[in-house]
């Protein structure tokens, strides 16, 4: 499930990123397919703003502002930002794709239970729950009425988390707009929407691995803790 990412090793200091680095090295035979499924989906997620100079070998050019601002968003906090939408969209995946007798067992019990786990840990907050429920909320409530707004949602909820600011609990009633410099906007929203075409499918993709692959005892299991 790892090998289909191909990232490029990220030159910035990471948490989050150092432990998927590691968990990618370990033999995925002796791992169950649900743990391979989790930290897979981690290491999807640690692509984001990760590999600043990747772009430069596809033939693009960033200045030493444009990689600085790329590095302002390669903290855990951001990390955990986008990934309160991934998992998000993995949840669609699952109503989506006639999964939703396994949400319980295998997204909320399972995959979102341990990336709060391990973001509680980098981030060193206790409240990783709360912030997601609002954020799972929030895109809940869009994905029904106004789908074409979570991505200013997304690109306001990740502006935030420059320099690895602490992400927090939102009133989105009362949401001011936060104003970032033209280039850095234009870059982060390059960036999301990268994630959004490229790593969400393969994450997506894993999802269909693992439920191809799924031994009936497992699937009596998961259904079992729903």
């Amino acid at each position: 499930m790892f090998d289909i990412f191909k990232k490029k090793k990220s030159k910035v200091v990471s948490n989050v990123r150092a432990w998927a680095e590691m968990q990618s090295q370990q033999d995925s035979k002796n791992q169950s397919i649900i743990i391979t499924l989790s930290n897979s989906i981690i290491y999807g997620l640690s692509n984001f703003c990760s590999s600043p100079d990747l772009f430069e070998e596809k033939g693009g050019f960033l200045n030493e502002e444009s990689k600085k601002i790329l590095s302002a968003y390669s903290g855990d906090a951001s990390l955990f930002e986008v990934g309160c939408y991934l998992y998000f969209r993995i949840d669609m995946w699952h109503i989506q794709n006639d999964k939703d007798k396994y949400r319980e067992g295998v997204v909320y019990k399972y995959l979102i239970k341990k990336f709060l786990e391990i973001f509680e840990d980098a981030l060193k907050m206790k409240n990783c729950h709360l912030i997601l429920q609002n954020r799972l909320d929030l895109y809940g409530d869009l994905i029904r009425k106004k789908p074409e707004r979570i991505k200013f949602y997304l690109l306001q909820l990740v502006s935030r988390t420059n320099n690895n600011t602490l992400p927090e609990i939102h009133d989105f009633d009362n949401f001011p707009v936060m104003i970032s410099g033209i280039i850095e906007e234009k870059i982060l929203e390059i960036e999301i929407e990268s994630f959004d075409r490229v790593m969400i499918p393969i994450c997506c993709k894993n999802l269909k691995i693992f439920y191809d692959s799924m031994t009936e005892d497992l699937k009596q299991f998961l259904l079992s803790i729903a």
